[in-house]
């Protein structure tokens, strides 16, 4: 249960802990278990949550924002956010080397057989290598499937 305090100017502090609540009002004697409708008379809500919002989970990240005061009460507020260029160019790097680090073994056995690689795993090792020449790279990225 996450609380919020809504002070008389209308500014949210959260989160909002009961100790803050109890030590802000040190000279009222509350229960030990106080009544969620106690808290109200006193400013003090609990949050509403709620889902994140959909998004792109390789582009961009959900964050969660300060609550708002509605008629229905305190809301919790996501805002959806895009990873920089520089962050998703990693990201797609770091794939790519994973990806191509599950094939070094084909490629491997294959020298130490003295044999070439099969035709379809150079095709796929050499479009993981391209996927920064991509149109649309970091953004927009058409991952090749492995044979």
């Amino acid at each position: 249960m996450q609380l919020a305090k809504v002070n008389v100017d209308g500014s949210i502090v959260y989160p909002y802990s009961i100790s803050e609540f109890r030590k802000e009002h040190a000279n009222v004697s509350f229960p030990r278990v106080i009544p969620p409708e106690m808290f109200e008379e006193y400013g003090i809500y609990i949050v509403v949550e709620t889902d994140p919002p959909e998004h792109d989970s390789w582009s961009q990240y959900v964050s969660g924002e300060p609550p708002i005061k509605t008629n229905e009460g305190v809301i919790q507020q996501w805002s959806v956010k895009d990873y920089s260029d520089e962050f998703l160019a990693q990201k797609a790097r770091d794939e790519r080397s994973y990806l191509l680090m599950q094939s070094d073994w084909l490629s491997l056995k294959a020298q130490e057989q003295g044999v070439d690689l099969d035709s379809s795993w150079v095709t796929y090792r050499q479009a993981l290598r391209d996927i920064t020449s991509q149109e649309g790279f970091p953004r927009t990225i058409v991952w090749p499937t492995a044979p």
